[in-house]
């Protein structure tokens, strides 16, 4: 009884896991498209000041477009 319950609790602890990690997953790929984005568009140089702020707004949970 006891190995069968330390079997359930480590289903769920990998199963938490897994989701996390796809979660983690989809994030970075989100924001990684979103940059890719960010340095194709003409005029906007890396290491300036105004591409350094659209930076901070693509990573502000607060200010991305759920949409």
């Amino acid at each position: 009884m006891l190995m069968e319950k330390l079997d359930a609790m480590l289903q769920v602890a990998t199963e938490r896991s897994i989701k996390d990690i796809e979660l983690m997953n989809l994030e970075a790929h989100t924001l990684f498209d979103s940059l890719a984005k960010l340095v194709s568009l003409p005029g906007l140089i890396p290491s300036t000041p105004k591409f350094c702020f659209a930076c901070t707004l693509i990573d502000d949970p607060q200010k991305k477009d759920n949409s």
